[in-house]
């Protein structure tokens, strides 16, 4: 287009491109001046009323003047060419001066400032941005802040029938969510209209990249940058800038913060905080320091201070009342020191319970057991196990156990520099152990700077002692409990029973009772109804003696959930379960299901995300995620995450299970079969496996193969606890209507768990429409 002309504008060179098209230097031959052209991909505006809407709010910003907004001096249409025309700015872009590395404090002080205050004039004009980021803010030779493309992020909703025009790489689209996905806001990735918190959010972004020279969610591609944006806290940009003041690391986290509320309410509050920073950081005026020797004095004690009260309170206020998770950590098993593999189970309990004191603290995020406990007997360096954890810290080290004394051997390891921060010993009796795990837990946290809340003080100064006798049991319980095999979870039963005898006001037996029958109740081992009268029993009973044990609230919600069907209630127990133990990884993979039930994915995906943050090995977890996709049909997703999951773990029989419905559910026949062929063997025929082999071979015309199954599994009802809805699952397969709902009515009767996932399974999209269907989902209050 060199040379040619737009209306009265002779285009002259191109000066930049991307998502929202091409921008040319050309001359006004009217006003004889040169100004910016960009011209709109075509078919971006898709009709005369969207450009009239485009056209108003292009517009509109040009209506307030102001230093730091790019003045639009016009819109127009040519031969169906669309093209906006703005003042022609001289200088560089944000993004190009990044390219040379972070810029120095008061720089980003006052370039912040500058671009709130640009926002708040565009605010005040009813426009919001949408699209913040570097490459949209150009800085004059002067220092002064322009910001580019007000509007057009908004245009790009109406791309949808013309994706081809847009770039995938830098936008992200859920329903209408339009906008450069490192820099959108949580709530905006989630469906809700961008306003001025938004904008606030997507400048909060750019002051993180200003101060740290990296985004706050880097990620390999888009899903797992929108992963991080919605579901984990960025580390506070201290961690990568240590010249930074705590004063701006904690306006930005506070910018940046998820809850829309908890940040700046306005872009003019942004800059009211960053001018204070400003002020601050050059200590006011020097007037104000002459008033006074002795006022001065006291600042620089109050200095001194503040600095060495951040030596353990990096986390910072982001808001009221939150601290941000700064230290992620791991706690690898536990040797037993003295070699005696019979004492393996103490080690392990001991590990355990040092996981579960430390996932309480609200400022550390500690992986769970299950993947602390894949590298037990490892030889990998520390630093490589950190790196596959994804975490900061490790604390490593033995136990010894002679009679009822205790020797613990710890380390705190900085695995990014490769270093042992400190090597403590701690010594009690075994029935001082719950206090010994108390204190190392707070000299960890002191170590990684986290301060403790009041609550949290608390909360580990009140470890009651356990009877010596009482513990060990539980010990040996939680031990078998972790095997997940049904002699095992028999024998986990008679420790958790036997602990209760010895100390029955010991809470932490009755909440793992509750786990051990609702894992029997959920896959058929024992009869449900038996198993969640048991379950609930223990974890209230679990609750009455310790209130906040959050994983007892937990198996409380999962009572609700599987058994009750009371759908408020479960989700207020998993809320209260993750407020007591953010780390407790099972509490958020509980909750992920129960939101997917609800059929609320987005939020499940949150949970499930942060679950398996805490828990990256966990295949119970990794399972969780695979169905979130499944029930919100999107099987591509679905497929490529279990096929992704049996690479690392081959024999995990639910994992190919669900790959084999998912595959169904694509119509993938031929594929289904032999994953569910592979997954029955691999169970040795347990019902499940078995009504979805039973439902498979349904689907591919082997009617005969499927009736066999219906009637095995009928056969075996009569003598072992099976599922009705496994024998409606197959009747499905086979298209008999009644079947289908003679088998649920029977599950209705008996409370079977499966009901819960009917207003989301694919399996029930067959008979939706039957009012039969209807009436039962609400009874099960699911409409």
């Amino acid at each position: 287009m060199i040379e040619q002309c737009l209306s009265r504008y002779r285009i002259l060179r191109q000066i930049g491109s991307g998502g929202m098209g091409v921008v040319y230097l050309a001359h006004d031959e009217r006003l004889q001046c040169d100004v910016a052209l960009k011209v709109l991909p075509a078919g971006t505006i898709a009709d005369d009323t969207a450009r009239r809407r485009f056209r108003q709010e292009a517009l509109a910003i040009a209506k307030r003047a102001h230093p730091n907004l790019v003045v639009v001096r016009d819109f127009d249409t040519q031969d169906g060419v669309d093209f906006l025309v703005m003042e022609y700015v001289e200088g560089q872009s944000l993004d190009e001066m990044l390219k040379k590395g972070i810029l120095p404090e008061d720089q980003i002080l006052e370039l912040g400032a500058q671009l709130a205050r640009g926002l708040s004039a565009a605010h005040r004009a009813g426009v919001i941005h949408r699209d913040i980021k570097p490459s949209n803010i150009k800085i004059t030779p002067d220092g002064v802040v322009k910001i580019l493309d007000f509007g057009l992020a908004k245009v790009r909703a109406v791309a949808e029938a013309n994706p081809e025009t847009v770039d995938e790489g830098s936008i992200t689209r859920t329903g209408h969510i339009i906008g450069t996905v490192p820099y959108l806001a949580p709530e905006v990735i989630l469906g809700s209209p961008a306003d001025e918190r938004s904008d606030v959010y997507s400048a909060g972004v750019v002051l993180y990249e200003m101060a740290t020279g990296r985004k706050p969610h880097p990620g390999s591609n888009v899903s797992e940058v929108v992963q991080g944006i919605i579901g984990s806290t960025p580390s506070p940009p201290l961690r990568w800038n240590p010249g930074l003041s705590p004063s701006l690391d904690a306006l930005i986290l506070k910018s940046m913060h998820k809850e829309p509320a908890r940040r700046h309410a306005s872009a003019a509050e942004l800059e009211a905080d960053l001018r204070r920073v400003s002020d601050t950081s050059r200590g006011g005026s020097a007037h104000a320091w002459m008033k006074s020797r002795w006022i001065v004095v006291a600042i620089a004690c109050a200095v001194l201070s503040i600095a060495a009260a951040f030596r353990y309170l990096p986390g910072l206020m982001t808001g009221v009342g939150s601290r941000t998770a700064v230290a992620s950590l791991a706690v690898l098993p536990l040797r037993t020191a003295s070699g005696d593999t019979a004492q393996d189970y103490f080690a392990d309990g001991m590990t355990d319970e040092l996981i579960t004191t430390l996932s309480g603290i609200n400022g550390i995020s500690v992986i769970s057991r299950t993947s602390a406990m894949a590298f037990k007997g490892s030889n990998k360096p520390v630093r490589e196990i950190a790196r596959e954890l994804g975490v900061h810290w490790i604390v490593e080290g033995s136990v010894v156990r002679v009679d009822s004394l205790v020797r613990i051997n710890a380390s705190l390891v900085d695995a990014k520099r490769d270093r042992s921060l400190w090597a403590r010993r701690y010594e009690g009796t075994l029935d001082d152990v719950l206090s010994l795990q108390a204190s190392m837990a707070q000299a960890i946290s002191m170590d990684v700077n986290v301060a403790l809340s009041p609550s949290e003080k608390e909360r580990l100064e009140d470890r009651s002692s356990v009877k010596a006798e009482a513990l060990e049991a539980y010990l040996r319980g939680h031990y078998y409990w972790n095997r997940r095999e049904e002699p095992d979870l028999q024998r986990a039963i008679a420790y958790f029973e036997k602990a209760i005898e010895l100390d029955p006001g010991f809470a932490k037996p009755h909440a793992g009772l509750a786990d051990v029958y609702a894992f029997l109740g959920r896959y058929s081992l024992i009869d449900q109804h038996v198993a969640y009268q048991q379950a609930k029993a223990s974890a209230l009973r679990a609750l009455e003696l310790e209130p906040n044990l959050g994983e007892a609230h937990a198996s409380v919600g999962e009572m609700k959930l599987e058994y009750e069907w009371d759908w408020p209630g479960a989700e207020q127990e998993f809320q209260r379960a993750i407020e007591l133990n953010p780390g407790y990884a099972t509490a958020r993979q509980w909750y992920a299901e129960y939101l997917a039930r609800m059929g609320r994915h987005r939020e499940a995906e949150v949970q499930i995300t942060r679950a398996l943050e805490l828990d990256p090995l966990s295949e119970p977890i990794r399972g969780v995620m695979g169905r979130i996709y499944y029930y919100g049909r999107n099987y591509d997703r679905a497929i490529e995450h279990y096929r992704a999951a049996l690479e690392s773990a081959p024999d995990h029989v639910l994992t190919r299970f669900y790959l084999g419905m998912a595959l169904l559910a694509k119509g993938q026949v031929d594929d289904a079969v032999p994953q569910l062929e592979r997954a029955d063997l691999a169970s040795g025929g347990v019902p499940l496996t078995r009504a979805g082999l039973g439902y498979g071979y349904a689907a591919a015309g082997r009617r005969d193969d499927a009736v066999r199954i219906y009637d095995e599994l009928e056969r075996s009802s009569a003598e072992a606890p099976v599922s009705p809805i496994f024998l409606a699952l197959v009747s499905m397969g086979l298209g008999d209507r009644d079947a289908v709902f003679r088998h649920m009515e029977e599950g209705f009767a008996r409370r079977d768990s499966y009901l819960g996932h009917l207003k989301v399974t694919p399996i029930a999209d067959p008979i939706r429409d039957d009012p039969r269907f209807v009436d039962l989902l609400r009874r099960l209050k699911l409409v």
